[in-house]
């Protein structure tokens, strides 16, 4: 939730000076004719936590310390979808694989769900990620996930083993690597849902 002062100074800042109507009663209306946001009391809330992080992404995307500001939250899960809106938002190819890079340095598993969201990024920069990290460390990776997985309704469980692999069984040729990722899909996708197993193994036989 955020503060009514908060919320009315920052229209305040970007509606047109010419606009007619009062500041307050433009906020009511996009509460009674949208339902973006709902008023409780002195705070606004955003129905929807999409809305927020869309617009926490498009924010930092004007903002010269964007991608440091996120960089710092890429390992707190809260920040996920406004990291990945904004990496697929980056219409340079080549700056939308520097962020990546970064994530992938901080927090692998997000760097490759966040791939997921990056139309601009081909199979050769995956490979050139994984080059950076080994076998033991992959594994460590799909540990860490298998864990936060545990502490999720099954639909997020499921979403997230779907995003974080898709893009890494394009290219992993790790055995281990490859055999623990399966075993996460037969408990978290077993009816591949997500047709990873079967582009993977299946598909060109």
């Amino acid at each position: 939730e955020l503060p009514e002062k908060f919320v009315i100074a920052f229209a305040e800042n970007v509606i047109p000076s010419d606009f007619k109507n009062p500041t307050k009663e433009f906020l009511n209306e996009i509460v009674t004719d949208t339902g973006i946001l709902q008023n409780y009391g002195d705070n606004y809330a955003f129905t929807h936590k999409s809305f927020q992080e869309y617009y926490a992404a498009a924010a930092l995307q004007d903002s010269l310390s964007g991608q440091n500001i996120l960089l710092a939250y890429c390992q707190v899960a809260q920040w996920e979808e406004t990291i990945r809106l904004y990496a697929g938002a980056i219409d340079n190819t080549s700056e939308q694989e520097n962020f990546v890079t970064e994530i992938w340095k901080l927090n692998p598993a997000l760097a490759l769900r966040t791939i997921t969201d990056c139309n601009n990024i081909a199979d050769d920069f995956l490979v050139s990620l994984l080059k950076q990290s080994s076998s033991e460390n992959r594994l460590r990776m799909l540990n860490e996930i298998n864990d936060s997985l545990r502490v999720m309704d099954l639909e997020d469980a499921k979403r997230l083993t779907i995003e974080t692999l898709r893009p890494l069984f394009k290219i992993e040729n790790d055995s281990a690597v490859l055999y623990f990722g399966i075993q996460l899909l037969k408990e978290f996708d077993p009816d591949d849902s997500g047709n990873i197993m079967y582009e993977t193994f299946y598909k060109d036989r």
